[in-house]
């Protein structure tokens, strides 16, 4: 990236243009990672307190007929704030890191250095990052009681509770009291080499 007269850009805005195209990419996209989630946890046909959903466009249509149009966007928050924290932050350490690689002498990193630099930056940005994807994760699987007992008859009784996260921040809170600092870690390592 580079600013006016060929001088490097600084880290802050490598910062900031990760930022933004997080918020972006959250937002255009969020339905269709709610979706995936949603169908990556269904086992059985009527099995459960939520709908057996024979496909993506299927899913689509049974939660925006069951829970409305907000239903594809449970959980937004979390992916919002996650991904342009994520993307804010590995892009500045991305930089950073190269900097601290780069040997006195060289022009240009290797391969290598790139490498280390990107998986250094990917570490960094889930270490910060994973409470708001268990949360993410955690929202976009609840439904409220309504539409899930028009959605699966016999649902309502497993359902007729408050959702147990109201928003992120009450959302991380319980999460930290009930499960302590583990609980928002929760795929960590997973997540760990799929960042690297």
């Amino acid at each position: 990236m580079v600013v006016g007269d060929n001088k490097a850009a600084p880290k802050w805005l490598h910062a900031f243009a990760g930022v933004a195209a997080g918020l972006v990419s959250s937002a255009v996209c969020y339905p269709l990672d709610l979706v995936k989630t949603r169908l990556q946890v269904q086992t059985q046909p009527g099995v459960g307190p939520r709908p057996y959903y024979r496909g993506t466009w299927h899913a689509t249509k049974v939660i925006v007929a069951t829970e409305g149009w907000r239903g594809l966007y449970q959980g937004l928050t979390p992916a919002m704030v996650g991904a342009a924290v994520a993307w804010g932050a590995y892009l500045y350490w991305y930089n950073l890191f190269k900097g601290y690689l780069k040997q006195p002498d060289q022009t240009r990193l290797t391969h290598v250095q790139h490498m280390i630099a990107a998986g250094l930056a990917g570490v960094a940005g889930l270490a910060v990052t994973n409470p708001f994807w268990v949360m993410k994760t955690r929202m976009s699987l609840q439904m409220r009681a309504a539409a899930a007992a028009s959605a699966v008859p016999g649902a309502a009784a497993a359902t007729t509770q408050r959702p147990l996260y109201d928003n992120l921040w009450q959302g991380l809170r319980r999460v930290f009291r009930e499960e302590g600092f583990a609980g928002l870690y929760k795929g960590f390592v997973p997540g760990l080499i799929g960042s690297t």
